[in-house]
Order: structure tokens, then C-alpha cells, then sequence
């Protein structure tokens, strides 16, 4: 009978704000006390979620297929993804670092739940979603990293610390993704009104939701919600349009 590889929590204990001290501890303890067990070409796949104090559950990053010999790429990929998500993350109380992990079967990564953008209004009622707000918020991409590479619509802008961003541009459009080494952390699209030259006005979607940026700032979170029995009256892009309008 063929084995079944359920899901498993490592949870880590914190009741504080998440500092990347804390991901790397976390991390070095779940391989510590969890991967002894597995052997040295197993593969794995893990999903680093938080609880917070008022006990929501928060994705971190999306679900990553690993084997224990790289274990310290995964500390480094956890840590970006804890990097460009928004100061509002950042200043959540966090009961717990939970690690959900399996074993892999036929090289085939199971489904989660990989996306959730939570939104809060703050006190002027701006609303802000919780996501990767941090990513860059313009298309002036010397301000992405530490160098930029330009060969025709592609741009490559390379940090130090072996993470990548690799934009390729088709008529005010850009498709980007974010990259450590050689692997694809997250991606996103970003669309620019032809008739504005700024560079810092734009829609960006990202996984199952659609930020509207005007001079830099998030002014709207969208997120798209799919039902069997409820139809939209208007089209998604007539609706990207109008909004457009009121930026």
C-alpha cells in the first residue's frame, strides 16, 4: 500500500514582534530537530506561516520544495519573502513561527493555501493591504537593487545577497519576477497609463489581488473573489478602467 505523507506543524514560540533573528533561529531549530529524521536526498516541501497574539493565521511565503542539504538557501528565501512584506506584518505581536512541512511524493509539491492579503484601515482610513508592499513601488529600476542590466525590454536588477528581479516591459506593461539564485520567489505585473509619464502611478497584481498605486502610495486593494453563483455585471477591465479614472 502506497505510504501517505500528511502535513506537519514545527512550531516555534515567540509572543513578540518577528525579527530576522527570529526566522533564522526558527529555522536552524526545525533542521535541528525535525530533518534528522529525513535522509540526505529526501525532498521536502515547507510553508512558513505566523500566528498572532489575536490568533490569525498569516502566510509568509509561498509553499517551497527543498531537500535538507539546503537548508541554508531556505533561511535565505524565508527571509526575503519576511523582507518585502509591509510594516503593518512587521509590527504584528506574533504568538508563534509555525513551519508546515511533508515529505515530497514523486517530486510533485502538494496544494496550500499560498495567498492571503488581509486588509486594515489605519487611522487617517487609508487602506492597506498586508502584503508585499515593500516591493518597489515605481518603474525607476536603478532603485531596485545594486546593479541594473538593460538588454532590450528585459532589465535585470541584481542584489548582493543572491536576489534578482528580472522585468521584461511590453508596451507600459511589466512582468516581473523576484528571484533567489536561480529559483522564482513570487512575481507580479504592473500596467502604466500610457497617458501619464510618472513613474510611480500604476496597477499592480500580485497572486489573487490588485493594488492600485497614485504617487507611490497604495490607494485601493482589490482581490478577487470567484463564485458559482454570483456573476460580475461589469467586466474586470472595465472596472481597472473606471478606477483608473478616479487616480
Amino acid at each position: 500500500m502506497k505510504k501517505q505523507f500528511k502535513f506537519k506543524n514545527f512550531q516555534y514560540e515567540l509572543n513578540n514582534v518577528l525579527t530576522p533573528a527570529d526566522i533564522t533561529l526558527s529555522i536552524n531549530k526545525f533542521s535541528n530537530e525535525v530533518l534528522k529524521t529525513y535522509k540526505s536526498l529526501e525532498k521536502f516541501c515547507i510553508i512558513f506561516k505566523i500566528k498572532t497574539i489575536d490568533g490569525d493565521w498569516r502566510n509568509i511565503s509561498s509553499l517551497q520544495t527543498i531537500d535538507p542539504s539546503s537548508m541554508k538557501d531556505l533561511k535565505e528565501i524565508f527571509l526575503l519573502f519576511w523582507a518585502y512584506k509591509s510594516d503593518v506584518y512587521k509590527g504584528l505581536p506574533v504568538e508563534k513561527i509555525v513551519f508546515r512541512y511533508r515529505p515530497l511524493e514523486h517530486d510533485i509539491a502538494p496544494k496550500e493555501n499560498i495567498w492571503r492579503f488581509p486588509t486594515e484601515f489605519d487611522k487617517s482610513n487609508e487602506l492597506l493591504p498586508q502584503g508585499y508592499t515593500n516591493l518597489p513601488n515605481n518603474r525607476l529600476f536603478e532603485t531596485w537593487g545594486d546593479n541594473v542590466i538593460i538588454n532590450g525590454d528585459n532589465t535585470y536588477v541584481v542584489n548582493k545577497d543572491n536576489h534578482a528581479f528580472f522585468i521584461r516591459e511590453l508596451d507600459n506593461e511589466y512582468y516581473v519576477s523576484l528571484n533567489f539564485k536561480e529559483k522564482e520567489i513570487l512575481s507580479f505585473h504592473d500596467k502604466y497609463d500610457p497617458k501619464d509619464k510618472s513613474n510611480n502611478t500604476f496597477i499592480r497584481t500580485i497572486g489573487s489581488s490588485t493594488v492600485y498605486y497614485h504617487n507611490g502610495k497604495c490607494n485601493l486593494l482589490m482581490q478577487n473573489l470567484i463564485s458559482n453563483y454570483i456573476k460580475p455585471k461589469i467586466p474586470d477591465t472595465s472596472i481597472k478602467k473606471i478606477i483608473l479614472q478616479w487616480i
